[in-house]
């Protein structure tokens, strides 16, 4: 096992004595390296399951003394075996030897070719960028609401998901009526003539904290109570162990799931469909992801069918009488075209899961000017870092050249210095 600089060079070197790659070879390559290195830098990894090891230096603290220095990541759609060379180790130190001396004298013509390479993939991202016509400031918020939207966790299904969630609204509407007293309570203090100054200033600060919270703990009951499809004069006791109520809760939290992962779906086949490269990793990559895609959709239509099956659940909760007043029953999905995710589809329709106006998909999903702007305002912020780290070592090539010239002008006595 080896570790290699961005250049390709050879850094350090593990002989593996034991079949699989074991972490304890990953960890010593990375403690060596960190050795030689000065204090301040910081250290990105690239290894194909630096996933578990970093979950590993965080549950067990290997590399405890550098772990806030060092970042991981990991190859996208690494999914090649490994294949396993037999070689002599004298046979792979001549290789690893050939390999930096080709590397070293090349190096100019690699920071010229990555210069020019960063600089066309910048300037096309800029005219990407121009095309789409859209602010950068407004796609850097879709950026966000996208990658809040993709990462936060998916809800579940419970048998206690009707009572818990009516119980964390009994819990909510009992700290705004709390909220309520104290507000009247300092309404009073201000407006009483003989109230001291200091308990009128104090009332007045933390009157305005309260009413703060009061309006963002208001809209929260407003929309906990829009998921459940209560109004807020209704007596939630009687609801804590309502059937329809867990059904509509699970339904919701299902529909979600299978929303989620008909996004995943659809961005993944962006790469199919915009992929005109024919190098062959390319070619990998992109039969990877056509077989992914492939493997899960058999998963997606059985979410779909248990959606389907939870909205005739709650159509027979209905027809028995079990459901609260004024509720209304969800529409089964059409399995034929779920896959197509169109704009219109019922799919994003919450009709009698979420009170009020079915949500149009977001830009940054349904809005192709937008898509395609976030990923040019991605690729122009990559380039742009890409070109720091340029700029970077070729100062330290130009030292590094200045210096080997000096020592062999001293060694051949000539004294001769290019500054």
């Amino acid at each position: 096992m080896a570790l290699l600089c961005r250049h390709d060079v050879v850094l350090f070197i593990a002989n593996m004595r034991s079949a699989g790659e074991k972490q304890h070879y990953v960890m010593v390559l990375v403690e060596t390296l960190f050795q030689h290195l000065p204090p301040p830098y910081r250290v990105g990894l690239l290894y194909d399951i630096g996933c578990q090891t970093e979950r590993s230096c965080v549950k067990w603290g290997f590399l405890d003394r550098y772990i806030e220095r060092l970042t991981f990541g990991i190859s996208v759609f690494h999914a090649f075996g490994h294949q396993w060379y037999h070689q002599r180790l004298y046979t792979l130190d001549r290789q690893v030897d050939h390999a930096q001396s080709e590397i070293l004298e090349n190096l100019g013509a690699w920071l010229l070719r990555r210069s020019q390479h960063t600089f066309a993939k910048r300037k096309a991202a800029e005219e990407v960028l121009q095309k789409c016509g859209k602010p950068e400031i407004d796609l850097r918020a879709e950026w966000k609401a996208q990658v809040e939207t993709q990462t936060k966790p998916l809800p579940r299904q419970s048998r206690n998901a009707g009572k818990d969630a009516v119980k964390e609204l009994i819990q909510l509407r009992e700290t705004r009526d709390g909220l309520k007293k104290r507000q009247r309570e300092y309404d009073a203090l201000i407006e009483d003539e003989n109230t001291p100054v200091d308990e009128y200033t104090e009332a007045k600060t933390e009157l305005e904290s309260v009413r703060s919270h009061l309006r963002e703990l208001t809209a929260k009951i407003r929309d906990k109570q829009s998921a459940l499809g209560v109004a807020d004069h209704a007596r939630l006791e009687k609801l804590l162990n309502d059937p329809f109520l867990a059904a509509r809760m699970n339904t919701l939290a299902l529909k979600q799931c299978l929303r989620d992962h008909l996004r995943s779906r659809k961005f993944e086949l962006d790469r199919l469909e915009h992929s005109f490269r024919k190098q062959v990793n390319d070619q990998k990559v992109d039969a990877h992801t056509a077989a992914s895609v492939k493997s899960r959709k058999p998963a997606i239509s059985k979410l779909a069918r248990s959606y389907n099956a939870l909205c005739n659940t709650m159509q027979q909760l209905f027809d028995k009488g079990k459901a609260p007043c004024g509720a209304i029953c969800p529409k089964q999905l059409e399995l034929k075209g779920i896959f197509d995710l169109d704009v219109d589809d019922t799919i994003w329709e919450d009709i009698g899961l979420e009170e009020g106006t079915p949500a149009a998909p977001p830009p940054w999903l349904a809005d192709e000017d937008v898509r395609a702007g976030i990923k040019a305002m991605l690729e122009q912020d990559r380039c742009l870092e890409e070109e720091v780290r340029l700029q970077h070592e070729c100062r330290s090539m130009r030292v590094w050249l200045s210096e080997e010239w000096r020592l062999v002008n001293l060694a051949l006595g000539t004294g001769t210095y290019i500054g």
